[in-house]
């Protein structure tokens, strides 16, 4: 907001003007004797008498004054009239909080922040109850318990059983090893067969040949 230009006023003394002067430098010129208050000064276009300038001067500086203690004032009531009413507000809503039940009082507890469990690096999870890791991996039977199942077949052929029976061992045994350390490793049971087969048909041969020589019969 812009401001009034200060009024200026010339002076006049035995015919000789000076100025423009504020009323301030006005008074100033007085106090130091410059000039006296036989001067006249020039308002509005009419000459007048210094005293008379410094009058209205003074007059309009207190009506100046006055207004602005007034604004002052009114501010000042503004801002207390604000403040009463933020008061009222905080009354006001204190009452209402007062009729609500208790729990509904206090304010809501925010929940606890989720708690995060980081695994180590070397964290293996345990295997669930129904895991089997014969069935999670793949199965492949193994060649030496085919190799020594077809071997104890063998040993009812002529001829054949002659060698086939040290195979089926042989391949048996070595199949039972290799699938023991070996989960993924299937074929015991063709192992186990051709051992039992091949064990069977042993025993009985020995047998035979046991009774023949108490016999006294030639075995060969």
């Amino acid at each position: 907001m812009s401001q009034s230009p200060t009024p200026q006023y010339l002076l006049a003394w035995k015919g000789a003007t000076s100025g423009p002067f504020t009323l301030a430098q006005i008074r100033e010129q007085l106090v130091a004797g410059e000039i006296s208050r036989m001067h006249h000064a020039q308002v509005e276009g009419r000459w007048v008498s210094l005293d008379e300038l410094l009058s209205a001067g003074e007059a309009s500086e207190r009506r100046a004054a006055a207004a602005q203690e007034a604004r002052l004032r009114q501010a000042d009531q503004g801002r207390i009239e604000a403040e009463q009413a933020q008061q009222e507000e905080l009354a006001a809503a204190e009452r209402r909080s007062q009729l609500l039940p208790p729990e509904a009082r206090r304010p809501p507890v925010p929940p606890p922040p989720p708690t995060i469990r980081v695994a180590p690096h070397n964290f293996t999870p345990p295997p669930r109850a129904d895991y089997n890791p014969l069935a999670a991996s793949p199965q492949r039977t193994s060649g030496f318990a085919i190799t020594a199942f077809v071997c104890a077949i063998a040993n009812f052929v002529p001829f054949l059983n002659f060698v086939s029976w040290v195979l089926a061992l042989v391949f048996g045994h070595v199949a039972l090893n290799d699938i023991g350390k070996d989960p993924t490793l299937g074929g015991r049971g063709l192992a186990i067969a051709a051992l039992i087969i091949t064990y069977f048909l042993l025993i009985l041969g020995l047998t035979f040949v046991v009774l023949m020589a108490v016999n006294g019969q030639k075995v060969f």
